[in-house]
């Protein structure tokens, strides 16, 4: 796989994204707020797929992700910074991510 295409819950610490189903910022889109996603219905999906994400510019421009492969934020974890179309290109080897933590100061 070129990409991640799993994720079984995200929680988002500040700010707001907008997260796709497919790499390269395509298909499904979702937005996610403050709060915490413990699992894909919860942000409205049809499926636990998520192939890309960015923020939601507001008033600040600063966002940090925090990537994990194992359930409740444990495992090896990424930090993107900046978009990241394909997330295997930042050193996740698998193509599952169990968990996200999101921080944005645009909220």
């Amino acid at each position: 796989l070129g990409f991640l295409n799993r994720v079984n819950s995200v929680r988002v610490e500040s700010g707001a994204f907008v997260c796709f189903d497919h790499p390269d910022f395509k298909g499904q889109q979702y937005v996610l707020e403050h709060g915490e996603y413990p699992e894909f219905q919860r942000w409205n999906a049809h499926n636990d797929h998520m192939g890309s994400c960015r923020p939601i510019r507001m008033h600040g421009e600063h966002y940090r992700l925090e990537l994990f492969e194992g359930d409740n934020f444990t495992g090896q974890c990424v930090e993107l910074c900046d978009d990241c179309p394909f997330l295997n290109a930042r050193g996740l080897t698998k193509n599952c991510l169990n968990s996200i933590k999101v921080y944005g100061d645009g909220a």
